[in-house]
């Protein structure tokens, strides 16, 4: 399965890299799956773009700051 395969390459690299502690990873997948109803699709669109867009971003820019001062 695809997520297993991401999983252990992300965990493989932090190991490569020296990582002594603990480490969690969780997995996401956001596709859009098929629904009847368009208006609620549209506000889970919405909810995603509020929400949990901006938080993955935060994530991202951290961790690019992090490996531009290593």
């Amino acid at each position: 399965n695809d997520l297993t395969v991401i999983t252990s390459q992300v965990l493989d690299y932090a190991l490569s890299k020296g990582s002594q502690d603990n480490m969690t990873m969780i997995l996401i997948n956001l596709r859009k799956g098929e629904t009847a109803d368009k208006e609620v699709a549209q506000r889970e669109e919405e909810w995603v773009s509020k929400y949990i867009k901006p938080a993955v971003d935060e994530v991202v820019a951290e961790l690019e700051e992090e490996n531009q001062t290593e």
